[in-house]
């Protein structure tokens, strides 16, 4: 299944909520999930045993760009994996989809509709 980048909704949540910025390794869409792929960069995990750093605010499309990077302790909008539902435990998965995961690293607060949709998750920092 392809990521496309979210376009019908706002990434955070809530007000108040920070990113931070971090170099692009790569290509990234608006709601990708995130793995660290080197001193303060970022990029898009090949599988579903890379932990979850975080969910990109905007789109970049070279390596090098500067991406703001939502992280642990906000509520943000991302593309969930399958059919998921709210109360999941959710990590980096595949293309930046969030998926049921060996390195978990958000529930879900509100579940996607259909697969690869938009959902609501808490972004936890790792867990195991």
């Amino acid at each position: 299944m392809a990521f496309t980048a979210i376009t019908t909704v706002d990434i955070p949540v809530q007000p108040g909520t920070k990113a931070y910025n971090f170099k692009a390794s790569g290509a990234i869409l608006k709601g990708q999930a995130v793995v660290l792929t080197g001193d303060n960069q970022v990029g898009v995990p090949g599988d579903h045993s890379s932990r979850l750093f975080g969910v990109a605010a905007y789109s970049v499309t070279t390596a090098g760009d500067m991406v703001a990077i939502y992280g642990p302790d906000n509520i943000v909008n991302a593309r969930i994996s399958g059919t998921n539902a709210f109360g999941t435990f959710v990590g980096a998965y595949d293309n930046g989809f969030l998926h049921t995961s060996t390195y978990s690293g958000a529930i879900i607060t509100k579940a996607a509709t259909s697969t690869g949709g938009v959902g609501e998750v808490l972004l936890l920092g790792w867990t195991k």
